[in-house]
């Protein structure tokens, strides 16, 4: 068994925005592997270490996305292209071997849309995809979003920042109760109040929720152009449902078996008894799969 040590903590700078810098987590940093992590809508890099916790022989880099967690602001969303070349500039500082070792690379949610663009646009990279109850670009890109005028309305909300104040306790509590199933640690409590403390992550989070469809239909229109390599892909799905959610789950996962089939015959899905922060409920159905991912494309 390795000694689980310290991570190493970066910031890392931002080519195309001078003076912006991403905070990043490098566990286990002299494991033989590695793998990167893209988080969902509105979530800290945080939520991610009960799955590095279980992965001592992998070098796990998460980040945070701009105004998200550590990392400074850009007021606006994250487009598609950006997302991609940002997990681009995270893995030139973190694991600049890349294009000779490339990785996993694993996305929660909204972070699957940049995570599966990154497999499309820079195969050398990448050596398994583990989609994490990932976004599904068909249904984001015909559902009706955030936008016009209430969109305008809720970034003029998010953006006062007296609600830095007042919030962050609420904004974790919610964020939990929706997205668990089971008591979540004080950790995760803390990470998500504490994030939510600074008066950018809620501007942040609402300008991400507001661009879900464009960044869905930007990677449907990236994938006719870029299929996705031959490699190991993990579909990881969240199936425990609700008093009242059943209905929707249920229908989610009757899309997931046509997403499963799109993604190719190099998929495998598997259905975890959690709820959307599948890295809290069921940290040990991640991990897996990201072994997974690196079992079958050991030696080559």
């Amino acid at each position: 068994m390795r000694t689980i040590d310290a991570p190493e903590h970066l910031l890392v700078d931002v080519p195309a925005h001078p003076g912006a810098t991403v905070r990043v987590e490098v566990h286990h940093g002299d494991a033989p592997v590695t793998a990167l992590f893209s988080s969902g809508l509105g979530l800290p890099l945080d939520l991610w270490h009960a799955v590095t916790a279980l992965l001592p022989d992998v070098r796990c880099v998460l980040f945070d996305r701009p105004g998200m967690g550590g990392s400074t602001p850009w007021h606006r969303a994250v487009d598609l292209p950006e997302g991609v070349d940002l997990l681009s500039t995270v893995l030139a500082a973190a694991h600049p071997d890349a294009p000779t070792d490339p990785v996993v690379v694993v996305g929660h949610s909204h972070g699957g849309l940049f995570a599966e663009g990154l497999a499309r646009t820079r195969p050398e990279l990448v050596r398994g995809l583990v989609l994490v109850d990932a976004s599904d670009p068909e249904l984001e890109a015909t559902r009706l979003q955030l936008g016009g005028p209430v969109a305008t309305w809720a970034a003029w909300v998010a953006g006062r920042p007296w609600l830095a104040g007042v919030a962050p306790d609420l904004a974790a509590t919610l964020m939990l109760v929706g997205g668990t199933t089971r008591p979540a640690s004080p950790h995760a409590h803390r990470a998500l109040a504490t994030a939510y403390g600074q008066p950018a992550q809620l501007e942040a989070t609402v300008a991400e929720l507001a661009a879900v469809g464009e960044d869905a239909r930007d990677l449907i229109a990236l994938a006719e152009a870029h299929p996705l390599p031959d490699i190991p892909v993990q579909l990881v799905v969240a199936a425990r449902t609700g008093r009242f959610t059943h209905r929707r789950r249920r229908a989610w996962l009757r899309r997931m078996t046509e997403r499963a089939a799109a993604l190719g015959a190099g998929t495998v899905r598997t259905d975890v008894d959690s709820g959307h922060l599948v890295m809290l409920d069921a940290p040990d159905a991640v991990a897996r799969a990201v072994q997974a991912c690196l079992s079958c494309t050991a030696g080559r």
